[in-house]
């Protein structure tokens, strides 16, 4: 008998960011006043205390359009 097929793979380890804010897309009227491009930018709405985000100074109102070179385009990222 053979064991599961599981047993043959290494875990999967995927890489996940925590930055520690609350986001929503920029709405479109900012967005075009900014010269964004179009779907790209978070817009800041909270910051958690004693996150990666508030130690970098990340502020309510602040436009997010790339963490580590990808750029931010739906608020799950």
């Amino acid at each position: 008998v053979q064991p599961p097929l599981i047993d043959h793979f290494p875990a999967r380890k995927e890489k996940v960011t925590w930055l520690g804010v609350t986001t929503t897309p920029v709405p479109p009227v900012l967005r075009d006043q900014l010269n964004l491009l179009k779907g790209v930018g978070l817009v800041v709405h909270g910051v958690d205390a004693k996150s990666p985000a508030e130690e970098a100074g990340v502020k309510n109102n602040d436009i997010l359009q790339k963490l580590d070179d990808q750029l931010l385009i739906n608020v799950e990222q």
